[in-house]
């Protein structure tokens, strides 16, 4: 509809949201917004959010990288090449041709259709730099990457080529409807194209017709919705491109054909849209002043919950560090003092209360892994930067079979694995993820040698890590609740636990992009299945 402070509006809503993902697409909002600039014919403030989002594009993976980058720089390029910086152009223009060049053999219709944006920069700059070998190089090759719907401004770049090469009727013959789809290229275009054809070929009433077509389309796509896309960017621009207009016809001498009343009528249309649009611009811009004071107000209020958030936020660790430190130490103390006072009791004694100090030491152990497993769920919640990094899986699993060998044994336990590839992850929160379900296919078990199986399969764009066990089952109605924190299915007698170890896990994974699923049946043993993205 053309309502770009609509579209402005909106593109700043989804870079906001962008920003909470905090994953490098902020991207595509910022070139969203350079590319209404540059509609808006508002170079400076294109290039300004175009530098923005190459800085985003920069820490995308590739190939996401590479084709976020050839948009951003071929934009670049044609914005300092219609400021009239070739230097600053050519720089961007091989940058668009190196990020091309690093999506060879990459698969893909997106890829595809960024090549041919990038192609098409390319010829255009070419072109309009006169220099007729690159640019029939690239049309070649910006032909080789459109699709049907594209030709069209393929067609329009040979033409230009022609007129370059002062072939204007075959420019001509490629101009005509049959050929160009001018609703997808642009009505204005096609006319100007044609017009300079029929000059250059001497017929001057068809030029001049096409030019005074070229003119009463101008008129008529005067709409409310273009009017403000005038007042919005700057007066001066549209202003200057219609008197250029008229400028360039007067000088020809067909012009002097028209009325003077058709003349008048043309001054008169200018006159009432310099004031119309001189008015427009006078209320978006106090609409701007209003819209700083109400973002400076926001602004502070932002500022002021982020400071209370942070004095909340250390508040919270300061307790975690004395529910993890300072109460470890009395709760050891009871242990010790407990165990004192059982030494020195005689055996009449020690028989007679073995059940009460057996209930002791439960509860302090008990008491001990709860303030360790806090320790750990908080300092898992808080993980912000995780690191990437080569991770052998059959050497990792075996790691983690070395050290919980005391307890597999304690179990009678037996862990086997197949071979396991090596992928890209965080083997820290692996290991510990691992670890926890190990431990507890061991724990909840009533096998005489409760066994853990851990395999791998691949499906679509994923690793999946398998870990089977042989214990109690879980039926399928707690499949969510074993997840959460400080749920158990059991009761102390039964099985010891905190009840945090899967909620751990599950925090874990969720900050390398993976996820945890199980399959199980009572009786039957317990499936987790580990996904982590390629």
């Amino acid at each position: 509809n053309r309502d770009y402070e609509k579209a402005l509006e909106y593109y700043f809503l989804s870079l906001e949201a962008a920003k909470k993902l905090n994953d490098g697409t902020e991207a595509y909002p910022l070139g969203n917004i350079s590319e209404v600039y540059s509609i808006l014919e508002n170079y400076n403030e294109a290039i300004k959010y175009l530098r923005h989002s190459i800085s985003f594009s920069q820490t995308l993976e590739t190939p996401e990288k590479e084709y976020s980058l050839i948009y951003d720089n071929s934009y670049m390029a044609s914005y300092f090449r219609i400021l009239e910086m070739p230097d600053s152009s050519h720089l961007y223009l091989q940058n668009t041709l190196d990020n091309i060049k690093a999506l060879e053999g990459v698969e893909g219709q997106k890829y595809a259709d960024a090549k041919f944006v990038g192609y098409y920069s390319v010829s255009d700059i070419y072109i309009e730099e006169e220099n007729i070998e690159l640019s029939k190089e690239y049309i070649s090759k910006t032909r080789d990457h459109a699709q049907a719907f594209y030709m069209s401004s393929v067609f329009m770049l040979e033409a230009r080529l022609k007129m370059l090469e002062k072939n204007y009727t075959s420019a001509l013959t490629i101009l005509s409807s049959e050929t160009v789809d001018e609703e997808y290229v642009g009505q204005d275009d096609v006319l100007k194209l044609r017009a300079q054809c029929y000059e250059a070929l001497g017929q001057y009433k068809k030029a001049l017709k096409l030019k005074e077509e070229f003119i009463e389309h101008q008129k008529n796509s005067f709409t409310e919705s273009q009017a403000k896309f005038v007042s919005f960017a700057n007066v001066k621009y549209e202003s200057l491109q219609k008197n250029e207009i008229i400028q360039n016809l007067e000088k020809e001498n067909e012009i002097r054909n028209l009325t003077i009343l058709n003349q008048r009528y043309l001054v008169l249309f200018f006159s009432l849209l310099v004031m119309f649009i001189g008015f427009l611009s006078y209320y978006l811009w106090k609409r701007n002043i209003n819209k700083q004071k109400l973002n400076t107000q926001l602004q502070a209020q932002v500022d002021k919950r982020t400071l209370d958030l942070s004095k909340a936020n250390q508040e919270l660790r300061i307790m975690n560090f004395v529910a993890s430190h300072d109460l470890k130490e009395p709760i050891r103390t009871i242990g010790s003092y407990t165990g004192l006072i059982h030494k020195k009791l005689n055996p009449e004694q020690k028989q007679e209360l073995q059940s009460h100090f057996a209930i002791i030491s439960k509860t302090v152990e008990h008491t001990h892994n709860l303030l360790e497993n806090i320790s750990h769920f908080s300092n898992s919640y808080e993980l912000k930067d995780v690191r990437f990094s080569s991770v052998d899986l059959s050497l990792l699993v075996d790691d983690i079979v070395s050290s919980i060998d005391t307890y597999i044994t304690n179990r009678r336990g037996v862990v086997n694995r197949e071979e396991l590839p090596t992928v890209n992850s965080n083997p820290q929160v692996l290991f510990s993820a691992i670890k926890n379900i190990v431990e507890n296919g061991l724990k909840f078990n009533q096998n005489e040698t409760p066994t853990i199986n851990i395999k791998y399969d691949e499906v679509k764009e994923n690793h999946c890590i398998i870990i089977e066990d042989n214990g109690i089952g879980i039926d399928e109605e707690y499949f969510d609740l074993i997840f959460e924190s400080f749920k158990k299915l059991h009761t102390k007698t039964e099985f010891q636990g905190t009840g945090l170890g899967l909620s751990i896990s599950k925090l874990l994974l969720e900050k390398i992009d993976a996820s945890i699923r199980v399959e199980s049946e009572i009786g039957n043993g317990t499936k987790f299945v580990i996904t982590l993205p390629k």
